[in-house]
């Protein structure tokens, strides 16, 4: 790819065993000259080797490396592979910056089993690592890995592209050839990469994603691109089924990506709903608080009336009592008058009768 002086070539330099190398690309007479800039081991020497059996049924020899606590015989990690590259301006330097990948194949089976590694069946397990390279200056450093979804480890689409639309670009791999004969839908989304602006990038969320684009079907294939000033994705999809047992028909659809523009639209109209929502949430907040000071208030009034009642009630109790009790006290003292005079007029009787006898007496006696 091109640099300021001429142009930079990313190339696998080693032997055995997987080194890349940055060289700059100059011609001297008419011949390529390559000028080593930068290097980049990416594993160590493999130092073991199985016999395997490939998909053709040719037995062959294939190096690695043996896996920490099993014998080779049940455990083997074959010598790292890679397949592609891509360089595009991760970091708005005015430079290009490398990605790449490597895989490891997995093989695994039972000791007993005297035979080779079976490459379709035994060995059909990828370990695969994203690494990407940020060009400083001609030196290319790793500025952060991922490891993805391999699937078969057939053919990869390394893409860049400013997906979320915050000025910054992303990367994605969807697969060039993708099937669904023995994996699941929608896989390919396991590989997007949404970037950080410093060579960094991170993956994101399924409902990050559903809110830029959409699934449809059973997709196995899309890309990104700019059209007339928009932003469209294009995918290939087929119908929900085991093995296309629903038919082997695909469709090709199209879907508009959201501008910067409409997408500042829709962030402002989403912050002015949650502004409103917030607004009436507190508005509520306030009349119920409102409300409840009222209620108390009038509760403490009623409460308040209630006691006034209860004590003018009792009040009035005690003074009827007392009145009672003052009636009571008065016509017990009447009573006891009346028997007073009742007294003194039987004795005036008394008396008169005693006088009348008297005088009689004294009339006989005369």
């Amino acid at each position: 790819y091109p640099n300021k002086i001429g142009g930079i070539l990313f190339h696998n330099c080693g032997r055995g065993y997987l080194n890349w190398c940055w060289s700059e690309v100059t011609y001297i007479n008419g011949r390529i000259q390559l000028k080593l800039l930068d290097k980049y081991i990416s594993s160590k020497k493999p130092d073991k080797e199985v016999l395997w059996t490939s998909w053709t049924g040719w037995e062959d020899t294939r190096k690695g490396w043996a896996v920490p606590g099993y014998k080779t015989s049940e455990r083997f990690l074959l010598v790292s592979e890679s397949y592609r590259s891509h360089q595009f301006d991760m970091d708005d330097d005015g430079d290009f910056d490398t990605v790449t990948w490597k895989e490891n194949r997995l093989c695994k089976k039972p000791a007993s089993q005297e035979e080779p590694y079976i490459q379709t069946s035994q060995c059909s397990e990828f370990v695969a690592q994203l690494i990407f390279f940020r060009n400083d200056d001609g030196k290319f450093n790793v500025s952060d890995t991922h490891e993805f979804d391999a699937g078969d480890g057939a053919s990869f689409g390394l893409y860049n592209y400013d997906i979320n639309k915050d000025g910054y670009m992303d990367f994605y791999i969807f697969r060039d050839q993708y099937n669904t004969t023995y994996q699941g839908c929608h896989t390919q989304f396991n590989n997007i990469f949404f970037g950080n602006g410093d060579g960094t990038f991170r993956k994101p969320s399924v409902v990050e994603q559903s809110k830029i684009f959409g699934n449809y079907g059973c997709e196995i294939q899309s890309y990104f691109f700019d059209f007339e000033g928009e932003s469209y994705r294009t995918f290939f999809t087929h119908k929900y089924s085991k093995r296309f047992s629903e038919g082997r028909e695909v469709y090709v659809g199209v879907e508009k990506i959201a501008t910067k523009a409409e997408k500042a639209k829709r962030i402002a109209e989403e912050a002015a709903e949650e502004a409103a929502k917030t607004a009436e949430e507190e508005l509520i907040d306030k009349e119920f608080d409102e409300f409840e000071a009222q209620l108390e208030k009038e509760l403490a009034a009623e409460a308040e009336d209630a006691e006034a009642k209860r004590k003018a009630k009792i009040a009035a109790s005690k003074a009827k009592v007392a009145a009672a009790k003052a009636k009571r006290i008065a016509e017990e003292e009447a009573a006891k008058s009346a028997e007073t005079d009742t007294v003194d007029t039987e004795q005036s009787v008394e008396d008169e009768l005693a006088a009348f006898e008297a005088e009689l007496a004294a009339e006989l006696g005369e």
